[in-house]
């Protein structure tokens, strides 16, 4: 989304469209300026944008950084995440994959 610059700025429909469009920017601007704040990683993350990889990249860094965010936010509000089907998800999947490491070292120890 751009502005309207002139001549086409200075119609009413224009201009209307050109101030809804600056209270976006602006807000989306403090939200960067928050998660940067945040979180230092995002402050180093210099990624050339000029291939998909890249973006994908930055994307899914920012990405996490609002989850670790929403997640934190969460956890000082005293909500009670054990009930969260997800998270018992990933607390299975981390369990079995623990089970897993145990018997691949079993293993391992039984070769050498």
């Amino acid at each position: 989304m751009l502005p309207h610059h002139r001549p086409e700025k200075d119609l009413e429909e224009n201009t209307t469209y050109n101030y809804h469009v600056s209270k976006i920017c602006i807000c989306s601007e403090h939200t960067i300026g928050y998660l940067k704040g945040t979180w230092q990683s995002l402050r180093g993350l210099c990624v050339r944008l000029d291939k998909d990889d890249h973006i994908q990249y930055a994307c899914l860094w920012i990405i996490t950084c609002i989850h670790l965010h929403s997640f934190v936010l969460g956890h000082h509000k005293g909500i009670n995440i054990s009930r969260d089907t997800f998270f018992r998800k990933g607390l299975e999947i981390m369990e079995e994959e623990r089970v897993w490491i145990v018997e691949l070292q079993e293993i391992r120890e039984q070769l050498a």
